[in-house]
């Protein structure tokens, strides 16, 4: 999405009423404690790079 930032597309899925699990799959070096210090809802985060085979 062009004019929304990731944060920006988690906090809108945060709103819903029926909140859809968020995992992300990313190379941020953030912990789920780090994007909920900035208000983020995520139920798990997958660092790149990873082996798919795990």
């Amino acid at each position: 999405m062009p004019d929304m930032s990731e944060k920006d597309v988690i906090k809108s899925l945060t709103s819903l009423s029926n909140r859809p699990k968020v995992r992300l799959i990313t190379g941020w070096r953030h912990k789920i404690e780090d994007a909920e210090k900035d208000g983020l809802e995520i139920d798990f985060i997958v660092k790149k790079p990873f082996n798919l085979s795990k």
